[in-house]
């Protein structure tokens, strides 16, 4: 009578198998991990967005007050700094002859934080949480501001017809933005190398003559 010899797995077999596990198990992880960078990536994007689509309406209904000179009044003064109030609020630079570029003494503008809520239905907040919330004071940007939103005007027609741009920033990271009222860039906060992202969106206004 024969006996069989049972034979188990070698040393040199069962590093090869912990190699191979090891190996598909990162790559399963790396996926992952780049799955959810792409989806909380595209989640900002989305967000930064519908934030630059209502600036860009709240810009377009601010000009609806734009209404003089007119047809029945063709010797008025323009309101345009007096009706509106965004787009009267800083000089709107002449942009260069034959061209739609805004050049660069047209800065960025940054609108001041509203402060409170009737200021906030009234003229917007350049300053938004993760899921798109207005932000109204300081200490709500400081603790939630994810978006920082900035616009420029430039006369493609002077007196007439305005190019209006409005970019949406947000940090790569997806940490607070810092978002103060002026011009210029929003400054990068430290601790964060790799800096901003920005949604870009444009549009013309017309005056509304009555």
């Amino acid at each position: 009578m024969t006996r069989r010899r049972s034979r188990g797995y070698t040393a040199i077999e069962v590093l090869v198998a912990l190699t191979l596990f090891a190996v598909g198990t990162a790559s399963v992880l790396s996926l992952q991990r780049a799955a959810i960078v792409g989806a909380s990536d595209a989640r900002r994007t989305d967000v930064a967005t519908a934030v630059g689509a209502e600036w860009l309406e709240r810009l377009r209904q601010d000009s609806l007050a734009w209404t003089l000179p007119s047809a029945s009044n063709p010797t008025g003064a323009s309101n345009l700094t007096t009706a509106t109030k965004i787009l009267g609020a800083n000089a709107i630079p002449v942009g260069p002859t034959g061209t739609s570029d805004a050049g660069a003494d047209t800065p960025w503008i940054t609108a001041g934080l509203p402060g409170d809520v009737a200021t906030l239905l009234d003229r917007g907040s350049p300053a938004y949480d993760i899921v798109g919330r207005p932000l109204i004071t300081p200490a709500e940007v400081t603790n939630d501001g994810a978006f920082c939103v900035q616009y420029r005007l430039q006369w493609i027609i002077p007196d007439s017809l305005i190019r209006a741009e409005v970019r949406v920033h947000y940090l790569v990271s997806g940490g607070r933005i810092p978002c103060a009222g002026g011009t210029g860039d929003p400054s990068v906060p430290a601790g964060f190398p790799n800096g901003f992202r920005s949604v870009h969106l444009t549009t013309t206004l017309r005056q509304n003559p009555s």
